[in-house]
């Protein structure tokens, strides 16, 4: 995502998990992907968790809470 920069983790569990999310948008889309392959059309989306922002000059990433839906 342009303007985003990724905060990785130093040890993680496999590469699939090698950074944090920035965004909710990937894990919306796999729902819509899923519902939509067993032709579930009438139904709302929505998640609720944390991204993290990496910050240029401090070791800790910035954290929000964030919801999204459609």
């Amino acid at each position: 995502m342009k303007g985003r920069r990724l905060v990785r983790i130093k040890n993680p569990l496999s590469e699939d998990f090698s950074v944090m999310r920035t965004t909710m948008i990937y894990g919306l889309l796999e729902t819509a992907k899923k519902n939509a392959i067993t032709a579930l059309f009438d139904l709302r989306i929505f998640e609720i968790g944390r991204i993290f922002l990496s910050r240029k000059l401090e070791s800790f990433p910035k954290k929000k809470t964030y919801w999204r839906g459609f």
